[in-house]
């Protein structure tokens, strides 16, 4: 039986048209050949306009894939 990981709920700074702010996300198991956050990082730039740092969502692929995964 495949082990689940839990999910971890994490503020991350955020950009909204040359503004910095911070959202929470929360960062689980993603879909195969999806990024950690990939739906809401489309919600959040479809719906409020933000945009996360390359920086960050490498950290959170990184982050969801643990250790030895990637």
């Amino acid at each position: 039986m495949k082990s689940v990981k839990p999910i971890q709920s994490l503020e991350v700074p955020c950009h909204f048209a040359g503004k910095a702010g911070q959202v929470r996300l929360h960062v689980g198991e993603p879909a195969k050949g999806l990024g950690a956050v990939h739906f809401q990082r489309q919600w959040l730039k479809e719906t409020r306009g933000g945009e996360l740092d390359d920086e960050i969502l490498a950290a959170l692929d990184a982050l969801s894939s643990g250790p030895g995964d990637h």
